[in-house]
């Protein structure tokens, strides 16, 4: 046997990863880098599999297997059970462990990621600060970004400014999260308005319980061959969600682009469903971002993930719930890895003790900010002020959803429908008077892809996966866009200005973007919330038109005023606004 295969085999992702592949292809036929990049999954694992210690070496000095953009797309497609992404992971990691990975171009930019990724997070706690996304290093977040960056803490000190920690903005406040800079809060907006029904959703709304969705008709299939598979589905991935008393743990990347959801999450299950959702300052990040850019070990995310079950426990909660989709992921990895592999757990409950003195308590029950929002939808909808409904036209609204990768693609069974029907969207959309529309690449990755993006030379792979779906729900004229995963909405709203500055390709109405919603601010605006109390101003794509067609009122004057309700100015503007450039504003001293 070779020596790299038995270092290989001593990386628990390798012996999950690599069951009995039998070469046929599916994994490179559903892999998005494999489009974009001379990258072949198939063949990465036919060379392992050989075992021969010439050709793995070659894999480990060399680029290929640093174009793996870890969405985990070959994970629920493999009809063997194998991971590719996995066995990826392993080669990565031992190919850092050897020093093999400078002798590569891509394997270099490792070093890159270290010192910034990985120092942000021993510095800060978290992968992502607001600060780490200069627009000059950045331009692909438009003239929007650049506004939020100059006033950092005029935007920020609105919504949560204890989360943001070190040399970012706010980071002196010692005011708790729950009363912090109270200038702006996410309350509804003054005026209702005259021209929505505050009337509840009508009864052709499906109950998840106990029918099988019908608004989705695949483009690939016949209704009744979808409807086959979609009731099968609809067995096999039902999901336990708790129903109160939640420890809520925050994203990296939702804090630094879309804090106003964030705060929208809280108060709409404190003031609205009265629910008991704990926010806990003590906790950091799962460091999500640094372990699929393959710059955190396993064992050191392990202990990261023992810790925030530790703190949950402590606060005499047992409902964890993650903001990002990229943590949910790696939660959900990490206890099925425990599961599996019950030595791993105990290595991890060994380096939690002798770090912080703390004991691992396993959540009762995990879910993904998503599913608690889905599994009070009714609730959500007999409090409605809005639906998701063009009041001019009495239709509703036309939704295009899209689920990130790591919400079912790793572990299917953890998302409401699995991976290749996923309700946990559509049904909020639904309850809610809209309309979801199918299309062929909806559940193609947003691209992301973790390294792929964070470094500047391999963006190209992040805005082309971003315009292949762009590009294939354009016909189908989406009213927005909604996303469950932070990334996902940042890159879709933010890859919109960029394809129209290279291209000058717009994909909304009148030669505009098409907005690009949270399911925060989807729920938010249902229920009446002030979209600019929801953060929506830090969007690149313009809002007003969705707002103007859910009938909603909003004071365009209010959209740039910081946390003292001071004018601070605006975004330069680019292609995919469409909000007025000429307003008359009250600036009150």
């Amino acid at each position: 046997m070779s020596r790299y295969f038995e270092m290989l085999m001593e990386d628990v992702r390798f012996r999950e990863g690599l069951k009995s592949c039998m070469n046929c292809g599916i994994c490179t036929g559903v892999c998005p880098a494999a489009e974009f990049y001379d990258y072949d999954p198939r063949q990465i694992v036919a060379i392992v599999q050989t075992r021969d210690e010439e050709q793995i070496e070659r894999l480990l000095k060399g680029d290929t297997i640093w174009f793996c953009g870890e969405c985990m797309s070959c994970r629920p497609r493999c009809p063997r059970g194998n991971t590719p992404g996995y066995v990826i992971q392993a080669l990565r990691t031992l190919s850092q462990k050897l020093g093999f990975f400078v002798e590569s171009e891509k394997g270099r930019q490792q070093l890159a990621l270290k010192r910034t990724i990985g120092e942000n997070i021993l510095r800060t706690g978290y992968c992502v600060t607001p600060k780490l996304v200069a627009p000059d290093l950045h331009p692909e977040q438009g003239p929007v970004w650049s506004w939020v960056y100059r006033n950092d803490r005029e935007i920020y000190c609105q919504f949560n400014p204890t989360y943001v920690r070190g040399r970012a903005p706010c980071a002196e406040s010692t005011t708790p999260r729950s009363a912090s800079c109270t200038a702006s809060s996410t309350k509804r907006a003054v005026r209702p308005s005259s021209r929505t029904s505050n009337a509840a959703p009508s009864a052709r709304r499906a109950s998840w319980d106990t029918t099988v969705p019908t608004s989705v008709i695949s483009w690939m299939y016949t209704p009744a061959i979808h409807r086959t598979r979609m009731n099968r589905n609809w067995q096999d991935y039902q999901k336990e969600i708790a129903d109160d008393r939640y420890y809520y743990v925050r994203s990296c990347i939702r804090q630094n682009f879309f804090p106003g959801s964030e705060k929208a999450f809280l108060d709409i299950m404190h003031d609205d469903l009265g629910r008991d959702c704990f926010d806990d300052p003590l906790h950091t990040s799962c460091t999500g971002i640094g372990y699929h850019a393959d710059i955190v070990p396993l064992e050191t995310i392990m202990t990261v993930v023992a810790r925030q079950f530790a703190l949950m426990g402590e606060a005499g909660y047992e409902n964890f719930i993650s903001s990002c989709i990229t943590s949910f992921g790696i939660y959900t990895e990490i206890l099925a890895t425990w599961e599996e592999f019950p030595e791993t757990e105990e290595r991890a409950r060994e380096a939690l003790y002798k770090a912080t003195g703390r004991t691992l308590v396993k959540p009762k029950n995990l879910a993904h900010t998503s599913d608690v929002v889905f599994h009070h939808r009714e609730a959500i909808a007999a409090r409605a002020r809005h639906r998701l409904v063009n009041v001019l036209t009495g239709e509703p609204l036309r939704v295009v959803e899209h689920i990130g990768c790591h919400y079912a693609k790793i572990f299917p069974k953890s998302g409401v429908g699995g991976s290749e029907f996923p309700y946990v969207l559509s049904g909020m959309v639904e309850s809610w008077g809209g309309e979801c529309v199918d299309y062929p690449e909806r559940r193609h990755c947003c691209g992301f892809g973790f390294r792929n993006y964070l470094v500047q030379a391999n963006r190209g792979y992040s805005v082309a996966n971003t315009q292949k779906k762009l590009e294939s729900m354009a016909p189908y004229k989406p009213d927005f866009i909604v996303a469950n995963c932070p990334g996902c909405a940042m890159f879709i709203d933010k890859w919109q200005y960029t394809i129209a500055e290279m291209e000058g390709r717009t994909y909304g109405e009148n030669g505009h973007g098409i907005p690009v919603l949270t399911y925060e601010e989807m729920a938010g605006l249902v229920l009446g919330y002030d979209p600019w109390a929801l953060g929506m101003q830090m969007h690149q794509v313009d809002v007003e038109p969705l707002l103007d067609k859910m009938g909603i009122e909003y004071d365009p004057a209010a959209k740039y005023l910081g946390m003292n309700g001071k004018y601070i100015g605006q975004p330069a503007s680019a292609i995919v606004n469409c909000g007025s450039q000429d307003t008359v504003y009250n600036i009150k001293q």
